[in-house]
C-alpha cells in the first residue's frame, strides 16, 4: 500500500456511524462512513482492542462507504477503521472509533449432567449444561462440600457448554458441582449445586462363613454362605474339584444375596472345592479364601418349610443376646448347637440349645466389636456386637 501525500488524491475516510463512543448500539448494527475522492475500494477492520491485535472482522475490497456486520456479543466494547484505495493506492487509516453494544444481563446456565443426586459417576466425568445466549465463556466450580469454600475444580474461561479436567475425582465420594455464565465482563449467579456420587472402589473379597473347611456329609441341598462385602453389586461363585481352580465343575454370576443354596448342582459322596468373590462396576475383588466340603446322599429340610422366625435380640448388642424361638422350631431342635461365626468364617461361640425354654441367653461380652453370624441347623442370621 502506498500513502498519498501533497496531492491528496486518495483522502482519508471519515467514520459517521455509529459515533465515536456510542453506547447501547444493536447487535446487528450497520457501519457507515464518507467516500474518499478518486477511491472505487475500501478496507475495514473492527477488533476487541485499541491496538488492533484482536481482530474480529476484516474486509477489503468493500464497493460501498458502508457495511452490515454479523451479529455482534452485548456487553461488548469493539473498535474499527476504515482506509480507502484504487488499485495500488491507499489512503491512511481513518481515525479509530469505538463503541459498545447493548448490555444483556448473563442467564443462569441449565445444568444436565452429571444429574442431581446421581450415583456411579465416572472418575473424571465431562461437566455438561444447556448454552446461554450470547455467553462468551462459562466457571465452573466442583467441591467436596456445599459451600464449596474448598475447590477441588476452580476453572473459567471455558468457551464451550461442557467440559473434562483432568482432574481425578476420588471412588466413592459425593462431590457438588455449579457452573455461571459470563458475556464478556458481565456474569451470572452461579447456578443452585448439583451434588453426585462417584463409582465405589473394587469390593474387598468375601470371608466364607459356612460350611466350615473340610465339613462332611453335607446335604445335596447344601446352602454356602459368605460375609456381605460394603460396595459389591452382586458375588461370582466357581465350585471345583481342585484348589487350583483348573477344572470348574460350577459357575454362577450375578448372585444379589451373600448365600447360595444349590438344587441339583451336587453330586453324592464328591469332594467340593468353592470360592466367591464380589464385583461392581469399577470391577472384581480378588477371591476368597478357597475351602472344600464333602457331600452325603442325603437332601437337607428345606428352611421355608421350617417355620424358623428366631428373633435376636437386642441387635446390636453388648453384653449379651437372647434369642426367642418360635415353639415349632424349639421341639425340632433337641440336643442341637447354636453358632456364632466372626467375618472370617471362625467358629467363635458354640451353645447346647436349651430345650427348656423358648428363649436362650448368650453372654457376647467378650467377644470383640463387630459383625457376626448365628448359626442353628440350616439357618443363619446376624448381629452386631458394641461397646
Amino acid at each position: 500500500d502506498f500513502k498519498i501525500e501533497g496531492a491528496n488524491q486518495i483522502s482519508e475516510v471519515q467514520l459517521t456511524e455509529p459515533k465515536n463512543n456510542e453506547e447501547n448500539v444493536q447487535l446487528l448494527t450497520n457501519l457507515k462512513w464518507t467516500k474518499s475522492q478518486n477511491a472505487n475500494l475500501y478496507h475495514l477492520q473492527v477488533a476487541q482492542d485499541l491496538g488492533f491485535n484482536q481482530i474480529i472482522f476484516e474486509k477489503d475490497s468493500l464497493t460501498d462507504n458502508n457495511f452490515q456486520l454479523p451479529e455482534l456479543k452485548p456487553n461488548g466494547t469493539y473498535f474499527w477503521r476504515v482506509k480507502a484505495r484504487k488499485d495500488k493506492l491507499s489512503s491512511t487509516w481513518s481515525t479509530v472509533f469505538t463503541f459498545k453494544t447493548i448490555i444483556i444481563q448473563p442467564q443462569i446456565p441449565i445444568m444436565i449432567y452429571p444429574e442431581p443426586n446421581s450415583k456411579q459417576i465416572a472418575l473424571m466425568p465431562e461437566f455438561k449444561w444447556q448454552p446461554v445466549p450470547y455467553a462468551t465463556s462459562y466457571h465452573l466450580q466442583v467441591s467436596r462440600n456445599s459451600n464449596f469454600n474448598i475447590l477441588e475444580i476452580d476453572k473459567e474461561n471455558i468457551t464451550d457448554n461442557s467440559y473434562v479436567d483432568e482432574y481425578y475425582f476420588m471412588y466413592g465420594t459425593t462431590y457438588y458441582w455449579r457452573v455461571k455464565s459470563k458475556i464478556n465482563e458481565l456474569e451470572s449467579q452461579f447456578s443452585e449445586p448439583v451434588s453426585f456420587t462417584t463409582v465405589a472402589p473394587k469390593p474387598s473379597a468375601p470371608a466364607l462363613v459356612y460350611p466350615e473347611f473340610g465339613a462332611n456329609n453335607q446335604p445335596l441341598n447344601l446352602e454356602l454362605i459368605w460375609t456381605e462385602v460394603e460396595d459389591a453389586d452382586y458375588y461370582t461363585l466357581n465350585l471345583a474339584s481342585d484348589n487350583q481352580f483348573k477344572n470348574i465343575l460350577f459357575q454362577k454370576d450375578s448372585i444379589y444375596w451373600y448365600s447360595f443354596r444349590f438344587s441339583d448342582e451336587l453330586q453324592s459322596y464328591k469332594i467340593y472345592m468353592w470360592r466367591v468373590r464380589a464385583n461392581n462396576i469399577s470391577g472384581a475383588s480378588p477371591w476368597s479364601e478357597t475351602r472344600m466340603f464333602v457331600t452325603g446322599s442325603h437332601v437337607g429340610v428345606d428352611d421355608n418349610n421350617q417355620n424358623m422366625n428366631n428373633v435376636i435380640t437386642p441387635n446390636p448388642a453388648n453384653e449379651y443376646i437372647e434369642i426367642i424361638f418360635t415353639i415349632n422350631y424349639n421341639l425340632s431342635l433337641s440336643n442341637d448347637y447354636i453358632k456364632i461365626y466372626n467375618i472370617y468364617g471362625e467358629n467363635v461361640l458354640s451353645f447346647v440349645i436349651n430345650n427348656s425354654s423358648p428363649v436362650q441367653r448368650i453372654d457376647i461380652s467378650r467377644l470383640p466389636d463387630g459383625l457376626y453370624y448365628l448359626r442353628l441347623a440350616n439357618q443363619v442370621q446376624k448381629f452386631i456386637k458394641l461397646k
